[in-house]
């Protein structure tokens, strides 16, 4: 259930600071781009013919960006947009244009007390409507 809920959550996006010279993901194709080490990423922007730079961490990452040795940012979404909405101020921008969906779950054995529980509190947060305004609250865009 929860990865249902967050799917839109998990695909990998591309943060770049000068708008029009990536504009979708094919863009991507013999550019340099960075990436966290060890992400599904690495793979991803391999796959659309890029040159990939790991560093091993997203703000690292986010650094060589901004110092203009690559020419973007592939990772998932939720934490570029987390970066930009704690970082208004920043010249990078979100391209849209998903390049692979990811699904995220919260693992807990079978027989666990806490199944139901989150199962529950799962889906008051989409019912309420909650789940959408923790997403804008986070991230700053709605679902």
């Amino acid at each position: 259930l929860f990865g249902i809920l967050v799917a839109d959550l998990s695909t990998a996006m591309t943060l770049e600071q000068l708008q029009a010279r990536i504009s979708v993901p094919s863009n991507l194709a013999e550019r340099t781009v960075v990436t966290v080490r060890g992400s599904t990423s690495v793979e991803v922007a391999r796959s659309y013919g890029a040159s990939v730079r790991e560093e091993d961490s997203i703000e690292s990452a986010i650094a060589v960006l901004d110092g203009g040795d690559v020419d973007a940012v592939v990772f998932d979404s939720p934490p570029l947009l987390h970066y930009l909405q704690m970082h208004p101020d920043d010249s990078a921008v979100l391209v849209n244009g998903q390049l692979t969906a990811e699904n995220y779950a919260i693992a807990v054995p079978t027989a666990s007390p806490l199944l139901e529980t989150v199962n529950r509190s799962l889906l008051t947060l989409e019912e309420t409507g909650q789940r959408d305004r923790l997403y804008t609250k986070w991230f700053g865009v709605n679902p």
